[in-house]
């Protein structure tokens, strides 16, 4: 399904509020930015170039694209970054032979 940039034109640099507008499993078509507003001179959405990571630093389970913007401008095309479901892989038993492992580990001087 395409995200409809209709009525979007203008620069989104001149935007006070980008907020997340886009939802998945939909597309965002390039398109140039108004013949009133700039000229048509720009090609919109722009790329959003702020770093993306996590607090505190997590394993990476995907990497995605979303729109943000505003009503009346281009937006902007960011990343987003997902972590992996982390108790999908993990187990809460401990097997035998790592606790004797562990053991001798914290036991030895």
């Amino acid at each position: 399904t395409e995200f409809s940039m209709d009525g979007r034109v203008g620069n989104p640099i001149k935007s006070l509020f980008n907020k997340p507008d886009s939802v998945p499993n939909t597309y965002v078509k390039l398109q140039a930015s108004g013949l009133r507003e700039d000229a048509a001179q720009s090609t919109i959405p722009f790329l959003d170039s702020q770093p993306i990571h996590g607090e505190p630093d997590f394993p990476l389970g995907g990497v995605g694209l979303f729109h943000k913007g505003d009503d009346a401008f281009g937006g902007f095309l960011a990343l987003r970054v997902f972590s992996i479901d982390q108790p999908k892989y993990m187990s809460e038993e401990i097997p035998d032979n790592l606790v004797a492992t562990y053991n001798e580990t914290l036991t030895e001087d």
